[in-house]
């Protein structure tokens, strides 16, 4: 297959693309997407000359567009201004050839430099989800949230970890006595058998690569509104940061607010955590946002909006960010207070006049230092 899969489209003006949905996202697990060398390099050089390589997309059903390849570029476009009537290069996926689409995104990931594993093969994830519970279904699922999609994922997640154990048992599958979750082991296998096949890629590398580098929803929200991600899988055995990361979770699957019940387990984490502002909106109204029939009032619609959550969302994220930086710190600076321990340890063993003469200079900088601050040695 070439050039007779895509439309004979070659260009678009830039208001089509803008309104291009997005069901990969894998742009919030990337780690040079932002003002990154590479990125910087890019967004000179589509300034200076424009877009030289075509942007992906795909034709739906419903004529809606979709983005396969060119995230960074298309974010670039947004940046610069673009104007809506600007002609960009584009390759458009006819609607018949729908099942390759996240297949193209692998491909357009596999060619790009300084990308990690989980962000290359994201979009197969999308692929083997979309295979699970459906295409129309997994874009609603997007479309009501990011975290909505994250769940799903997770889902298939699981289910190749049930895969793994087959695989592992040299194909013997094993008896689950639950016949929904062996009907979507067997959608999984089928599709990861496909894939395999048709990228030449070996399926236990799929699974080790989903499975080694898994992340929660709750991590990937957490990474895709701006916790840096190394710092996250750093801090993952932190006692103390568990602590806060449970917390987070448990806002963050109540963050739907759908019943009385997760606006409570939210209310809990709010007031733990001194969120004055959204904790007054929720304890004052929450007596009525839902009706005797458990549905939501037009108070529940005035004050739970989509506008309030996100803010919410981002609120508890900085949070986060706050409470992470305080357990690095914390880190570095018990870190330096043992190294200084051991070197004047050394020095107090010693004889030498060289030893005596630098515990000395030590001494005479950390008064200083310490009268700066108004303290004494």
């Amino acid at each position: 297959m070439g050039e007779e899969i895509y439309e004979d489209i070659q260009f678009l003006e830039f208001s089509f693309l803008n309104n291009a949905i997005d069901l990969v996202k894998d742009r919030s697990l990337e780690t040079d997407f932002g003002d990154d060398k590479n990125y910087l390099l890019l967004k000179k050089s589509i300034y200076d000359v424009g877009i030289l390589n075509n942007l992906i997309l795909a034709r739906n059903e419903d004529d809606s567009l979709e983005i396969l390849a060119g995230r960074r570029r298309l974010h670039i476009l947004k940046e610069l201004a673009t104007s809506d009537t600007k002609k960009i290069p584009v390759k458009i996926l006819k609607k018949e050839y729908s099942k390759l689409k996240y297949e193209i995104c692998y491909s357009d990931n596999k060619n790009r430099q300084n990308i990690n594993n989980l962000t290359q093969y994201e979009s197969l994830l999308v692929d083997l989800t979309i295979s699970l519970v459906g295409y129309s279904e997994y874009r609603k699922r997007v479309e009501k949230s990011t975290f909505s999609a994250y769940i799903t994922q997770y889902e298939t997640i699981n289910i190749l970890k049930e895969i793994k154990k087959t695989l592992e048992n040299k194909g013997v599958i094993q008896e689950i006595n639950d016949t929904s979750k062996n009907k979507k082991i067997q959608i999984i296998q089928t599709r990861l058998d496909e894939l395999s096949n048709s990228l030449s890629l070996d399926k236990k590398k799929i699974i080790s690569i989903f499975l080694k580098n898994s992340l929660t929803p709750t991590e990937k929200i957490l990474i895709s509104n701006g916790f840096d991600s190394k710092m996250l899988i750093k801090q993952r055995k932190n006692k103390t940061f568990q602590q806060y990361y449970q917390d987070y979770e448990i806002a963050c699957y109540n963050l739907f607010l759908k019943n009385q019940a997760e606006i409570e387990a939210v209310c809990s984490i709010l007031k733990k955590y001194n969120f004055s502002n959204f904790l007054q909106i929720l304890e004052e109204n929450k007596s009525n946002f839902f009706d005797k029939n458990n549905e939501k009032t037009h108070i529940y619609k005035q004050f739970i909006t989509k506008e309030f959550k996100n803010q919410l969302l981002k609120a508890l994220v900085d949070n986060m960010i706050e409470k992470s930086l305080e357990i690095e710190n914390t880190k570095k600076t018990t870190n330096t207070i043992t190294e200084l321990k051991k070197r004047v340890s050394k020095i107090l063993n010693s004889d030498s006049q060289e030893a005596i003469e630098e515990l000395n200079n030590f001494m005479c900088n950390l008064e200083k230092k310490l009268a700066l601050k108004g303290q004494n040695v």
